[in-house]
This record gives C-alpha cells, structure tokens and sequence, in this order.
C-alpha cells in the first residue's frame, strides 16, 4: 500500500487494508458497503486515508494496532508527528459520515501508540520523531486518542445521522465515560453501543468534559452491551474496571436503553 495513492472501482463492495508503515491513499467506490482499516502506529511513517463517492456505505473499521516490531530492521521506530495523528483520524473519520455500522478499536491513551527514544548506544536519526505527550489542554498528561479526536479544531467530527450501530473496543472512554458522552453527541440516530473491554479513566480537562452539561442528544439509543473478558479477572483488574463502566453507563445514558453486561471467555 505504500505506494498506492488512490483505489478507484466502480464495483468494489468490500475493502480491507491491513496495517502497513504507510497509509496515503483516497477510496473512491459508489459501490463500497464494507470498509475495514488496520493501522500499525509502532513504525507508522505517515497517515492520510479519505473515502470519496461511497453514499451507501454500511459497515466500516478503524483498528489502531500497537504489536511489537521485529529487532531485525528496526533497532529503532520512527514515525510522522504525533501532532498529525488525531487530525488525520478526524478527517478519515468525516469521510465515513453515511456509514450505518461502525466499530473503533484501541482508541486508548496516545503515549502507547507512540514509541520511546532510541536504546543506549542507538544514534538518533534525523527523522526521528520523539513526542511523549499528545495533543491536549494538560500536557502533563497523555490525552486518549478518541478525545485528542474530539478535540480537534479544524477536522471536526461530522453528524453520523445514518449511524444506528456502534462498537467500541479496547477504548479509553474518559472519566464519567465524558469522552464516550461527547463522541455520542454526533450519533443522533444511534440504536445500539457495544463496549468491548473500554476504560474509564480520569483524563485531561477538555472541551469534551463540557458535553454533560449540553445534554444528551441520542435519544432513541435503545440497547448498551458491555462486554468484557473473563482473564482480566484473574489479572485483578476486570471486575472493578467493568463496575466502574457499568456504573458510569448506567448513570448518563437515557433511562429508556436496556444494558446488558456480558463475560466473554477469551481464548
């Protein structure tokens, strides 16, 4: 995919783009029902994907990947500004507008998307790129992903008004689950919210803190299903994280939408 800068079909149904160090391409295919994007952020050089012409867009993907790197040919990662990352998501984001399904997996906190400096005794090239902090308004902090989206000035989100089914998995859902309140408020249609092993977290102050106090806009959301593993309870971790979600849900979500909180036996 490296050096592929446009897909162009006009029969093409279904896409699926694996995760590569170079991501620089527009889809354009009036046809196009399911799009399913993987994106390696260890070793990402460079990040611009856009939809064109896909009015009956169904179902579509963004999985952010974060599997180690092979020590061979890569004794260090380097990759495009940090800075870059949640506006290109963003405006990739806007390009899905008419899509009915979408699912958003390992939106969580930007520094494990971003590699540390070289070892010891590693030179530092020159298109090295270190930045431990993402964008936000408290740089002492890491800023999740889905929020530094939210965030975003010039790329704002659009109205997914077609949007009835939305699953989030392994996302950082920010403190009162502000940060999934926030995303919901341009998912005036939305049915039905799955959350896959989602954190709820305290995050820094943001203007997605203030979505609360707008109101909730979802209002025929209809079913929540929580899921979670059953091997985060042997870690420790599982029961209270999923307590705290459950509880954040059942306080901010209309009193109209059922939730379900299932256990998935992970393999």
């Amino acid at each position: 995919m490296s050096n592929l800068s446009r897909i162009e079909s006009n029969t093409l149904k279904n896409l699926t783009v694996e995760a590569d160090t170079i991501l620089n391409f527009e889809v354009i295919a009036p046809r196009l029902a399911s799009l399913h994007l993987a994106v390696q952020f260890r070793g990402l050089r460079a990040f611009s994907v856009t939809v064109r012409d896909a009015p009956d867009l169904v179902q579509a993907s963004v999985r952010l990947l974060d599997n180690p790197l092979p020590v061979k040919g890569y004794p260090f990662v380097f990759q495009q500004d940090a800075n870059l990352l949640p506006p290109m998501l963003c405006r990739f984001l806007r390009s899905l507008s008419n899509v009915r399904s979408l699912e958003l997996s390992g939106f969580r906190d930007m520094a494990q998307h971003i590699s540390p400096p070289p070892s010891l005794g590693v030179p530092w090239p020159a298109e090295y790129q270190f930045q431990l902090m993402a964008p936000g308004s408290d740089k002492s902090a890491p800023c999740p992903m889905l929020q530094a989206i939210l965030d975003e000035e010039h790329n704002r989100l659009p109205m997914f008004r077609n949007l009835r089914t939305l699953v989030l998995e392994q996302c950082e859902i920010g403190d009162n689950i502000q940060t999934l309140c926030s995303f919901l408020h341009y998912t005036p249609a939305l049915e039905k919210l799955t959350l896959k092993n989602c954190e709820c977290q305290k995050v820094p102050s943001s203007s997605a803190s203030n979505i609360l106090e707008m109101g909730f806009m979802t209002s025929s959301l209809s079913l929540v299903q929580i899921q979670y593993d059953d091997k985060d309870d042997h870690e420790g971790q599982g029961t209270p994280q999923v307590d705290n979600v459950v509880s954040m849900v059942e306080k901010n979500m209309p009193v109209t939408a059922m939730i379900h909180v299932t256990k998935v036996r992970k393999t």
